[in-house]
């Protein structure tokens, strides 16, 4: 995100008190709804739209879907311009920020009953519930069956294998595969399993209070382990892979078959898996010591569903809201394309309901309960640091700056971001 559009959001809403809910209005009224993600999670939320719509014939839905790539940067723009959508797709890292400001509303006509209690807490400050969960997922690794028999490179063991055994793998699928095919999308552009890797070792970016623990000693390994793999040929260049940020998931190495292994939230795998056309699976995150459960992944939210504090209709806009996580028809249009719903009634109601690549997805979520860790909710300004790791660890790559300074410069501008 930009200062302007950072500075803009802080400042959006703080003397404007929060709407209260209200009776549904008399007029017919139209919401707007607002999301990123593949063609499926658009189709799939197009769909329960209707199904709303049909229950309330005086609510129009106008639905937008937009890239990720600028997303917030968009969002934050129109909450800045009091132009807010009235519900909104969040990223889990910007819901502090924005609640600080006091851009989203109290949903107190959302039913949280049977909603994930820990990701609805932890969305819960400063006693007003301020978003709710859409879905549950894990970051992991999507491996390409097809692509490994075809380099003639054996599936690791997941449970066991290291990032050295993950640099070795990326390394062996490129030198036996077909030109232009990588054993891995690059390293340095997912940020929760850094986040994992930090763990990993140890440390961790934050604490439950908004403070800042990450050191350069923590960053520099990763950026060298991320350098070695693309000089040992394991993966393309840092060019391709600012380029590869950009794309939809469909149009991805992953999607598109030129990579063997990619870290994506599993909530995607559905979508990757229909437009790569080929056998793909879902593989825990490398660990340090190659010891069983000591992954330090977690299990969290794929995104968060607020409503916009200015919403001009906040009774009919939480309402969307509840139909989307809580309904049980909603739910069995929607299935798995935001992560594991995390409404209990929801998530037994679509078992049976579930595609083969959906249930690789749910019972992948299931295999990590007995082992994930739990994370707290980013602090507010944290939702800068996914642009600021991508941009000083390409500068490492390009070779502008050294992996101590990028660490250093990582870090510091992290911390000038933060909020307290």
């Amino acid at each position: 995100m930009s200062k302007l559009v950072k500075g803009l959001l802080l400042a959006v809403v703080a003397s404007v008190p929060l709407l209260a809910s209200a009776a549904f209005a008399q007029d017919k009224v139209t919401l707007r709804l607002v999301w990123w993600g593949s063609e499926g999670r658009t189709s799939a939320t197009l769909k329960a739209i209707e199904q709303f719509e049909a229950r309330h014939p005086d609510i129009d839905v106008q639905a937008e879907a937009l890239p990720f790539d600028g997303y917030m940067d968009k969002v934050s723009t129109q909450i800045a311009a009091n132009d807010a959508p009235d519900v909104i797709q969040l990223p889990i890292e910007y819901v502090s920020q924005l609640a600080s400001g006091g851009a989203l509303l109290n949903l107190d006509a959302v039913d949280l009953e049977k909603l994930d209690a820990a990701t609805t807490r932890a969305a819960n400050i400063d006693g007003k519930q301020v978003a709710v969960a859409s879905g549950l997922s894990a970051t992991a690794i999507v491996a390409n069956k097809s692509l490994f028999n075809a380099a003639n490179v054996p599936l690791p063991d997941d449970a066991t294998w290291t990032w050295d055994d993950f640099a070795a793998t990326s390394k062996a699928i490129s030198e036996g595969s077909a030109p232009g095919v990588v054993g891995t999308q690059a390293l340095g552009i997912d940020l929760t399993s850094f986040e994992a890797y930090l763990r990993q070792n140890g440390s961790q970016v934050y604490d439950a209070q908004g403070n800042i623990l990450i050191e350069p000693e923590d960053v520099i390994p990763y950026l060298e382990l991320t350098k070695k793999i693309i000089k040992e040929g394991g993966s393309y260049g840092a060019e391709t892979s600012s380029e590869v940020i950009a794309l939809q998931v469909e149009q991805t190495p992953s999607a598109t078959n030129t990579a063997a292994m990619g870290f994506w939230a599993s909530a995607q795998f559905t979508a990757l898996a229909k437009a790569s056309g080929k056998d793909l699976i879902l593989l825990r995150l490398p660990s340090m010591t190659g010891k069983a459960g000591t992954h330090q992944m977690s299990i969290g939210v794929a995104q968060y569903w607020s409503v916009s504090s200015r919403s001009a209709h906040p009774a009919e806009a939480q309402a969307l809201l509840d139909f989307i996580v809580n309904d049980v028809d909603a739910g069995k249009t929607l299935l798995i394309v935001r992560g594991t719903p995390p409404n209990s009634d929801v998530r037994d109601a679509i078992a049976n309901n579930l595609s083969p690549n959906d249930a690789v997805a749910a019972n992948f979520i299931g295999t990590l309960s007995t082992e994930a860790v739990s994370a707290p909710l980013p602090p507010a300004g944290y939702g800068t640091f996914r642009d600021i790791f991508r941009r000083y660890t390409a500068q490492y790559l390009f070779g502008r700056l050294s992996a101590e300074d990028a660490a250093n410069q990582m870090i510091g501008e992290l911390k000038n971001n933060i909020v307290q």
